[in-house]
């Protein structure tokens, strides 16, 4: 159990392995703070592991050296001619034990009368290096040829040293080269627990409930005796004025009296100080009946109702409404019971708690154009950082019978952000959330969902692409944003638990991914849903969340280029 426990929780999170454990076991047997214990422990164990094969490699000094099976360099041709994996390592060991001997007679009886090959032709190439007639002449040449280049010993001087000499130094050569890179196994498994046990709440994306409990507390800043607020001398901040053209009047104040001796004052002041008062008027609704009459045909009897035009809307509440209701429950995460006081006391508009989830789905519908728009965007973008966070979507609709915990993931860019809630934390769902022939560069966390990025698995293995950020124009050194544009999310789902239909999860999705990449542009939600609604109730092309060139962005958004131009066609909305 150990060794399972610390093999996977450098692979996958603490919570997915108390699951896996849970159903080998058939209980839950584990917390985070065993598994924690658990990896601390292995950690130790290796450390001492790797200081006894230095300690052990020091002291052998046998003419004769043991060579394990599993890196005999014999394996790969071995694993060609064995039928399996027992096999396999049957023929490795006699290789080992007899061939590094000089008992090359047995070694050769052994090939060709006890191994019934897999492939004749692997097994006669190794039957024609054991007796040394290949072109590159025999593997023991070839090791003490890669010795003497590596030493600096002279050809001649090799060859007046004695034969047993001779093989115990290139034993102890292949040796030592086996050590090393057994040693540098154990430093890349050590470093790796080592991270995973220094791992904390403070150093990485981890809630500080998965903190251990002997971890040092931070200490507690000594208070500086200033006051709260601003302090003397910092540059002040004010409330923007609106301009004159928006203003209802203008009333201008001319002092009477000196404030000093008191005389009249004359005069003209170019530049006055300008306060404004601000108030909202009472919203009087703008409110349309249509009256359809029912009448009795003299001839046959039949009654008739009229019907509504086309431009009138069935269900009852104008685009506006729909805009409102969807800005309330997407943008500033009202309950349905919220959205409806809400509304009654802030607009005087009478709703029930199910007109609440149907308009909040029309509202859906009207940005799923512009919400695929802004996906394909970010599949384009050069830098993208991406992240994930666990979120709850329930079975109302029959859409999860399993109960499955859904994950909401988030792509962003500095303008444009996707955000998409999948039944999956795997591979596949990253695939869909960057695309699968994505090939820019991402910036995110390391988990393993992102590995079958080439960008990725050379962070992972190659140091200089941690220094990526100081050469490439916009690429962040962390994963802030992707984390700061998901913690709105987070709040949503502590606070309403979730969702409870794949359709609320849409609604999630698309109303973070609107909210999200008009606040970076500094463009107004709610006219744009006003705008989204009114496009699809008359079925036009609804407004689009891509960056508008004429627009004005915030000084820390990057524009410059972020997407494949050659590809850019493939964005637009038809």
């Amino acid at each position: 159990m150990p060794e399972l426990v610390a093999y996977y929780s450098n692979r996958i999170s603490y919570e997915e392995v108390e699951a896996l454990v849970a159903r080998i076991s058939g209980e839950k047997i584990l917390s985070d703070q065993k598994i924690w214990e658990i990896v601390g422990n292995k950690a130790v164990e290796i450390s001492k592991k790797w200081q006894q094969e230095i300690e052990k490699s020091k002291l052998e000094t046998q003419s004769e050296i043991s060579i394990a099976p599993q890196v005999d360099i014999y394996d790969p041709l071995a694993s060609m001619i064995a039928r399996n994996k027992s096999e396999n390592t049957e023929h490795s060991k006699f290789l080992f034990s007899h061939l590094w001997r000089g008992n090359v007679t047995d070694v050769l009886s052994y090939l060709q009368t006890q191994i019934k090959a897999r492939n004749q032709q692997k097994l006669d190439e190794l039957i024609v290096t054991v007796q040394g007639g290949t072109k590159s002449g025999n593997l023991r040449d070839m090791d003490e040829k890669q010795l003497l280049e590596m030493s600096g010993i002279g050809a001649e001087d090799w060859e007046r040293t004695p034969a047993s000499v001779r093989q115990l130094v290139v034993q102890l050569g292949l040796k030592i080269e086996q050590l090393e890179q057994h040693l540098k196994e154990l430093q890349d498994s050590k470093e790796q627990l080592e991270e995973k046990v220094n791992r904390n709440s403070d150093n990485s994306h981890s809630p500080p409930a998965s903190d251990a409990p002997n971890r040092p507390q931070p200490k507690k800043k000594k208070p500086t005796g200033k006051k709260r607020g601003g302090q003397p001398g910092h540059p002040g901040h004010s409330r923007p004025l609106y301009p004159v053209e928006e203003c209802e009047s203008v009333t201008d104040h001319y002092p009477e009296t000196c404030a000093c001796c008191g005389e009249k004052l004359k005069g003209f002041d170019p530049n006055p100080y300008r306060h404004q008062v601000v108030e909202i008027p009472p919203i009087q609704l703008h409110i349309e009946e249509h009256r359809l009459h029912q009448l009795t045909c003299i001839h046959c009897g039949e009654k008739t109702r009229a019907v509504l035009p086309e431009e009138v809307e069935e269900c009852g509440y104008g685009e506006r409404v729909v805009a409102i209701v969807s800005v309330l429950s997407g943008m500033y995460r009202h309950s349905h019971r919220m959205v409806v006081t809400a509304m009654s006391d802030l607009f005087g508009v009478k709703m029930s708690l199910g007109t609440v989830n149907r308009l909040r789905k029309e509202g859906s519908e009207a940005v799923l154009g512009p919400v695929e728009e802004a996906k394909a965007y970010v599949q384009l973008a050069q830098i993208v950082a991406a992240d994930e966070t666990g979120f709850k979507q329930g079975n109302a609709d029959g859409q999860n019978p399993h109960s499955k915990r859904a994950w909401l993931w988030v792509a962003v860019t500095p303008l444009v952000s996707f955000f998409q809630v999948m039944l999956s934390r795997s591979t596949s769902a990253a695939q869909a959330l960057l695309g699968t022939n994505f090939g820019g560069i991402l910036n995110c966390d390391r988990y393993g969902a992102y590995n079958w990025l080439d960008t990725c698995r050379q962070l992972l293995k190659v140091e200089p692409a941690l220094w990526l950020f100081a050469t490439i124009e916009g690429l962040e050194p962390t994963n802030n944003a992707a984390e700061r544009a998901i913690r709105p999310a987070v709040l949503w789902r502590r606070t309403s638990f979730g969702s409870q239909s794949e359709a609320g999860s849409v609604f999630v999705a698309r109303m973070l991914t609107v909210v999200t990449s008009l606040r970076s542009q500094n463009r107004n939600v709610l006219e744009f849903m006003t705008q989204a609604v009114r496009a699809s109730r008359q079925d036009t092309l609804p407004p689009s969340l891509l960056p508008q060139p004429s627009q004005s962005y915030p000084s820390d958004a990057l524009f410059s280029s972020p997407l494949n131009t050659d590809k850019l066609s493939e964005v637009a909305l038809p």
